[in-house]
């Protein structure tokens, strides 16, 4: 029994189905090479954020856990930052932590 050969058809098919997962593939390896080099490569600079909250979203995920996102002011370039707290803020409340500032000027921190 010989085996019928793919048309063009099915192979542009095929092309344009995987072109998506090529491109999420690269995006996330982009992104997490990003990530990653802005923490460990180059230097860190340490600044103390002291700002106050200019808004609190509560939201509860798929598995009914309540997930605090506080916004306030990048205190380097008045940039918002959105950021997922450990607990709830009110509206004006002061946000403090000890934040470090990567080799690409992105704000992070481990804890």
């Amino acid at each position: 029994m010989a085996l019928k050969p793919k048309s063009r058809l099915q192979d542009i098919s095929v092309a344009i189905l995987l072109l998506p997962l090529v491109f999420l593939v690269l995006y996330g390896l982009t992104l997490s090479g990003l990530i990653t080099t802005n923490a460990y490569l180059g230097p860190q600079r340490i600044i103390f954020v002291n700002q106050p909250v200019i808004k609190y979203e509560p939201f509860i995920n798929r598995a009914g856990n309540l997930i605090h996102y506080i916004t306030f002011k990048n205190p380097i370039d008045n940039s918002a930052i959105r950021l997922n707290a450990t607990r709830k803020y009110k509206i004006g409340e002061i946000f403090s932590k000890e934040m470090k500032i990567g080799r690409w000027g992105q704000l992070y921190s481990f804890n």
